[in-house]
């Protein structure tokens, strides 16, 4: 039985390298690399940025005079609510005088504005085509309910009711620029009362803007 070295020195032989007095014999390509650590490197990665435009994540961009347009568009709503709920509180002549009392006492609105709102308050008051309505004999209801035949809950701003004649003339305050929706809103008011017996005697829009207009429909 051949042992290792028998088995090697044949080897060797059988390869025509064998020569008795070598010690060491080597075989292949050394390579040290294959036999260490290895090196471990790293790649610098650039992030990328995706551009688009505002409009297609359906973003608005407004300048500075779209802001300041928003802001006298909320300013006149506010101012337009305000004359709405005083109006609300007035039935007749000299009404007015306390509810302004009201207002200065309670002291949230500046005197500049609750001065600008007397003076329109005063104009409506004053104006020819509505004086009558405000006579301390008139019957008034603000903010009363109207149920319509459908069951529809419609509130017009102020109906003064005329006995003599059975008919009603219809007051709707408003802001902005007159318009159809106006009209039809106040004609939906009419149709309602004349389905309960009543005759239209006017149908009123008070636009509370800079100036008021009194529009009869």
């Amino acid at each position: 039985m051949q042992n290792f070295q028998q088995l090697f020195s044949e080897f060797l032989k059988h390869q025509g390298t064998w020569d008795e007095n070598q010690k060491v014999y080597t075989f292949g390509n050394f390579n040290p690399q294959a036999h260490g650590k290895t090196k471990q490197t790293s790649k610098r990665v650039s992030p990328k940025f995706i551009s688009s435009t505002p409009q297609g994540h359906n973003l608005h961009i407004i300048n500075n005079r779209g802001v300041g347009t928003d802001i006298k568009i909320k300013e006149a709503i506010a101012e337009g609510n305000l004359f709405h709920d005083t109006m609300q509180e007035i039935k007749y002549h000299g009404d007015e005088a306390f509810v302004f009392q009201k207002l200065r006492r309670l002291a949230t609105i500046s005197e500049e504005k609750i001065a600008a709102l007397q003076l329109k308050v005063q104009t409506v008051l004053q104006d020819p085509a509505l004086y009558p309505l405000f006579e301390n004999d008139a019957q008034v209801y603000n903010e009363r309910d109207i149920i319509t035949k459908q069951g529809h809950s419609l509130r017009p701003d102020r109906l003064n009711f005329h006995p003599q004649t059975n008919s009603v003339s219809i007051i709707d305050y408003k802001t902005g620029t007159p318009n159809y929706e106006h009209e039809d809103q106040i004609n939906g008011y009419a149709t309602a009362l004349v389905e309960m017996g009543y005759t239209i005697k006017d149908k009123i829009l008070v636009y509370t803007n800079q100036t008021i207009l009194i529009n009869k429909i």
